[in-house]
């Protein structure tokens, strides 16, 4: 029977008590016997033949089993599942996406402009650059939220614009409301792989980068580090991001 295919139908015709219920099948109510073999395999306890006058329905009388409640719980665990996927897929790709890029005078609580002037992040030697303003300071605790009424929000896309070599770089974006060290020293981070070829008109293939990371407070801090191969490399970008009411 095809109600019986999948936990979620099955958890559909459990209750905790004895009920009376319909079995179609084919479009036709079947008599207990139909149900027989649920019963041996332990899907139903119990089922007794009752018949509905008003309908002329063959109705099946069944007893739960003590696994009912956990099959229950499982169907409304997997509609949760449904619905927070579904929230989450509507909420990020279905967006409203803000661009920025740096403020010209940067002050300690703003770093991001609504402008087209990149930020620089500058490599180490094979290494993350670690010498003062290295890192690009990308986003400021001022900076969000860029849409009234938000409160969260994730770095979402960023746009190489130039870099001067042409080999691999590997960016950290790291996030945190305090110093740079201590949200690395957390793990507040992410990593992208990203190349690009600005002299051939080959910059990221023409597109934006996506970022992973997970939505963070608004006021929350964002820098960007480099590695490259080549030392004191540098690479310029535009960043993207979303915003969440909650």
């Amino acid at each position: 029977m095809a109600l019986y295919r999948n936990a979620r139908a099955v958890a559909q015709v459990i209750t905790t008590a004895t009920f009376n219920y319909e079995f179609p099948v084919g479009g036709y109510y079947v008599a207990n016997t139909e149900l027989t073999p649920y019963v041996a395999s332990g899907l139903l306890e119990s089922v007794a033949d009752s018949y509905e006058s008003t309908t002329g329905a063959v109705l099946a009388t069944r007893t739960p089993r003590s696994s009912d409640v956990s099959l229950l719980t499982l169907d409304t665990k997997l509609d949760q599942i449904e619905h927070i996927v579904e929230d989450e897929i509507d909420h990020h790709f279905h967006n409203r996406e803000r661009w920025r890029g740096q403020r010209i005078g940067q002050t300690a609580v703003s770093w991001a402009a609504d402008s087209l002037t990149p930020f620089r992040a500058i490599s180490g030697n094979n290494a993350y650059g670690a010498d003062p303003g290295d890192e690009a300071f990308v986003l400021g605790s001022a900076d969000t939220p860029i849409i009234s009424g938000m409160t969260l929000f994730d770095f979402h896309r960023l746009l190489i614009i130039t870099q001067s070599v042409i080999t691999v770089y590997k960016l950290r974006v790291i996030w945190g409301t305090g110093t740079m060290a201590v949200a690395i020293a957390a793990g507040q981070f992410t990593e992208s792989m990203v190349i690009s070829n600005s002299a051939l008109g080959i910059v990221a293939g023409g597109s934006p980068s996506e970022i992973m990371m997970p939505r963070v407070a608004c006021g929350t801090q964002v820098w960007i580090q480099a590695w490259n191969a080549t030392n004191n490399a540098t690479i310029d970008f535009l960043i993207g991001l979303h915003e969440y009411a909650q």
